[in-house]
């Protein structure tokens, strides 16, 4: 017998579609997962995160409120509505391909 043939019959290792599958292991020095909250390094982060949004929150209900009674052109609308259907196509298509790779084995 061949030192490649993998005991299937006319097949070896090297054949698409025959792999040896090594387990899932994590990257080196990657932390291990215990499905226990982060801690209090972790809370902390959270409440900074959620502060800032917060913040950004505010900052846009002010301007909003500074603007008053500013008019936009139908330019300036068909503008900001293009600008965020483009925003939203490339978003979309941008996971899609993510979720293709992810499912086809790209990332490994």
């Amino acid at each position: 017998m061949d030192s490649r043939n993998c005991g299937v019959s006319g097949r070896t290792k090297y054949d698409k579609g025959v792999t040896a599958q090594e387990p899932e292991q994590s990257p080196p020095g990657a932390p291990e997962s215990t499905g226990r909250p982060a801690g209090a390094g972790g809370w902390l982060i959270e409440v900074v995160l959620l502060a800032l949004l917060a913040c950004a929150f505010g900052f846009a209900f002010y301007a909003w409120n500074m603007l008053g009674d500013v008019e936009m052109s139908a330019t300036g609308t068909v503008a900001m509505v293009l600008g965020v259907v483009v925003s939203f196509v490339v978003g979309a298509g941008l996971m899609g391909l993510v979720f293709r790779s992810s499912r086809k084995g790209y990332d490994r």
